[in-house]
């Protein structure tokens, strides 16, 4: 019976002991190691991106697919950068962005979605935000970063390519959680 406690207690320390690193690990990598990266991170992932036009919806999604079009070869997925692009609703796009198929299906994969509101008689408002994204021990790598800020970087584009006058603002969304990616 005393060893039947023993196993018991001993694999329970075990584990204890484990989770405990592995959340002073996530806790170092955070604030310590991947500080810049991480905060960047959370930049880019708690504010929302508002660009307002007075430019119609569909030449805005017309311009929006020439600068980030719906990419699934095998040369994209290869060499990353492979983009799939959904309808999800007449005013909202959702954009998942693919790793590397070298990674084994991590790496900077995450989802984003723009939603389009009517916000005056004249002028359209878009909503830029990153839903989903991967993390490994609470940090995303620094691929997944950069390649979220380039499809930032390519929406604007996109808006400014139709309307110079583009209006750039953000907000914070505080919604969003890292995903199972």
């Amino acid at each position: 019976m005393e060893g039947i406690v023993f196993v018991i207690g001993f694999f329970a320390v075990l584990i204890g002991i484990s989770w405990g690193y592995y959340a002073l690990k996530s806790v170092a990598k955070r604030k310590l190691f991947f500080k810049g990266q991480y905060e960047r991170q959370r930049t880019m992932i708690d504010n929302d991106l508002v660009l307002t036009t007075v430019v119609p919806m569909p030449v805005v999604m017309d311009s929006l697919s020439r600068h980030i079009p719906d990419d699934r070869s095998a040369k994209a997925a290869f060499l990353g950068g492979a983009m799939r692009v959904n309808m999800d609703g007449p005013n909202r796009l959702v954009y998942t962005h693919l790793p590397k198929f070298t990674t084994g299906g991590g790496g900077d994969r995450f989802a984003a979605s723009i939603t389009f509101e009517q916000s005056g008689p004249q002028q359209l408002q878009a909503v830029v935000s990153i839903d989903e994204w991967r993390e490994n021990d609470g940090v995303t790598r620094r691929a997944g970063i950069d390649a979220m800020e380039r499809f930032r970087n390519e929406v604007v584009a996109a808006f400014r390519a139709v309307d110079p006058n583009t209006a750039i603002g953000g907000r914070g969304q505080q919604l969003a959680q890292p995903g199972s990616m």
